[in-house]
């Protein structure tokens, strides 16, 4: 072992041991400021790593690298940001995809080509490159002055196996581009919001001990089970609308984009309702064979009924936000959004 030198990346065996064979990663700049702290493996078998550094091994790329299979530095590879020093929040890579594209997020990112412009999400080609169908991004959070503050980003950013082409993007912020979106939001591969997902809902509140100053929601974590039920935690109290604290399970209806354009959609009124409200069925819809299908804001079914009547009888339901489907023969005809007071 050398202690004082210092380097940006080792490896290390089972048992503890240091691996000598591993390449030498120099960092600069070789200071305490220096560090790596992202590390994620591609599909072909090649590395990126993230951090606050302008090269690595003398080769100049600021924040993101790209390392070959065997851990050696790809110089093909030059990343577009401009350094922003050893500060946190600054450009991380938050996933790398099923065709290597890397996709990373910051506070306040800035790149070489723009330096006044600071943007919060990107996507990079294999080589460095902006991948220019995806464009920058932009989040914030505007939340109440009082409410202890945090910077807007992404934490993690994931594909969803259901869903091929649509991926989860979560951490701390209100608003993706100027649309509402707390703390979680669903793109397709262009980085348009996928609205039938959460339906621009989510972490909305943190606020652990009543009276305390709210702090701004996030969300650290989301895991997509086998069944397509959805664990996500952070750091909230309120969840779509419902007291829920840190971890809720989502059912996979309710993250169902099968409306996704407006004809797929169907009316109901009065809307916000309140004791009643009619169904207005589509011309193809057997009315005798769909039946109506409401859930509440965790996906939890609450009332199934037939649409024969088209009348639906809302006035036990809680007041709050519901998504409510018309099924026939398990087959999703439409979904709309309740409001019932």
């Amino acid at each position: 072992m050398q202690p004082g030198i210092l380097r940006g990346l080792a490896r290390i065996h089972a048992d503890g041991t240091h691996d000598p064979t591993f390449p030498e990663i120099d960092i600069t700049p070789n200071n305490p400021g220096g560090a790596i702290r992202k590390i994620y493996k591609a599909p072909d078998g090649s590395w990126y790593v993230s951090g606050s550094f302008t090269a690595l091994n003398g080769h100049e790329t600021n924040h993101v690298a790209k390392l070959t299979s065997d851990f050696q530095v790809d110089t093909e590879f030059v990343s577009p940001f401009m350094y922003d020093g050893p500060a946190d929040y600054v450009e991380d890579i938050i996933l790398v995809d099923s065709e290597s594209r890397v996709w990373v997020s910051g506070y306040q990112m800035r790149l070489q080509e723009t330096p006044n412009d600071s943007i919060q999400i990107i996507r990079l080609m294999p080589n460095g490159a902006v991948d220019e169908s995806f464009l920058p991004r932009r989040m914030r959070n505007s939340y109440p002055d009082f409410w202890v503050p945090a910077p807007s980003l992404a934490y993690e950013a994931q594909e969803i196996e259901s869903h091929p082409g649509n991926y989860f993007i979560y951490g701390s912020f209100s608003h993706f581009e100027d649309t509402a979106q707390p703390a979680i939001t669903v793109v397709n591969d262009a980085g348009i919001i996928q609205e039938h997902f959460f339906q621009g809902m989510g972490a909305t509140i943190n606020e652990f001990v009543q009276g305390d100053i709210p702090r701004m929601p996030r969300i650290d974590v989301v895991e997509e089970l086998d069944n397509g039920d959805l664990l996500i935690g952070g750091g909230f109290t309120e969840f779509m609308g419902q007291e829920i604290y840190s971890l809720v399970k989502l059912n996979p209806g309710f993250l169902s984009t099968q409306q996704e354009t407006a004809d797929q959609s169907f009316n109901l009124y009065p809307n916000p309702g309140k004791d009643q409200i009619t169904i207005k069925p589509k011309e193809n819809w057997v009315v005798s064979n769909t039946t109506v299908q409401i859930r509440d804001a965790s996906g939890r079914l609450v009332l199934s009924q037939t649409l024969s009547a088209q009348k639906v009888d809302v006035s036990t339901l809680q007041s709050g936000f519901y998504l409510v489907q018309a099924i026939d023969a398990g087959t999703i005809l439409g979904t709309s959004k309740l409001i019932v007071e």
